[in-house]
């Protein structure tokens, strides 16, 4: 949502200044995309470790009901909750 927010900001501050050059317009969006990478990365990864975990759910759940410290942090049952949000997510 915040990326959202600043694209519409950069595109209203761009009707204003349309004498602005192109130059200009890819600096700041280059500014405006540097200032979010780590957002963008942060969800990549957990992109890539929910889909990690997609692939070898019947392992992954088998090995944290077997682990002690698993077992304590109740790891399997808070794994299925994010599988059961991310369903809910993708069928509104």
């Amino acid at each position: 949502m915040r990326i959202l927010k600043c694209v519409t900001v950069f595109v209203n501050n761009m009707c204003v200044f349309v004498c602005v050059c192109v130059c200009e317009d890819c600096d700041i969006c280059l500014c405006l995309f540097q200032l979010h990478t780590t957002e963008f990365n942060t969800n990549c990864a957990l992109h890539e470790l929910y889909t990690y975990a997609m692939k070898y759910n019947e392992q992954l759940t088998v090995t944290l009901e077997e682990d002690e410290f698993s077992q304590k942090q109740r790891l399997a049952y808070k794994l299925e909750q994010v599988h059961n949000i991310m369903a809910a997510e993708s069928n509104p």
